[in-house]
């Protein structure tokens, strides 16, 4: 299973070489087509989230580049580009030019597809009043989808919120 559906294909262990690093028997799934029969626009899968998260106990290529000792630091970031179509992943560190300010750390709450505590989400710089006060919401970061969402109870808040903030006009779902 990967994001809202399933792929076809085989699992197969070779070495993987990023950059200078070597990453010796590493799974990774070469993807023939989706669950809607059509043919992916990609050709392998090759995880980011928890072991407990892989199928069939594949190794993971961050568990493995920590396990081997290839990173300077057992860390990966993600950078997004403003225009929507490009991102860098990167393996070992954090590339100071990516940002400004102070990075904040955030801890996985639940050994589940990285899952954190979110205090309060704002529109405008006003609280939507979706997070309890003492508990926080549950978030998702997720570097294998483009999709955000929301329980349903909150869409209506969260939505209403966006439009009067933005001016933009409703009809999107």
């Amino acid at each position: 299973m990967y994001g809202g559906g399933y792929l076809d294909g085989s699992v197969i262990r070779d070495s993987v070489y990023i950059e200078s690093m070597e990453i010796k028997n590493q799974d990774i799934a070469l993807v023939t087509s989706e669950d809607d029969g059509s043919t992916p626009n990609f050709s392998c899968v090759i995880g980011l989230s928890f072991p407990e998260l892989a199928p069939q106990e594949e190794v993971l290529l961050f568990d493995n580049m920590m396990s081997q000792g290839v990173l300077n630091q057992n860390l990966f970031t993600t950078y997004y580009y403003h225009d929507g179509d490009h991102a860098d992943l990167y393996f070992g560190g954090i590339i100071d030019d990516y940002y400004e300010g102070d990075l904040n750390y955030v801890p996985v709450q639940k050994r589940e597809h990285w899952n954190i505590r979110i205090d309060d989400i704002l529109v405008g710089g006003t609280s939507t009043g979706i997070c309890d006060t003492e508990h926080g919401c549950q978030g998702l970061v997720d570097t294998g989808t483009n999709s955000n969402s929301v329980e349903v109870e909150y869409w209506d808040i969260l939505t209403n919120m966006i439009f009067t903030d933005t001016g933009l006009e409703e009809g999107f779902q």
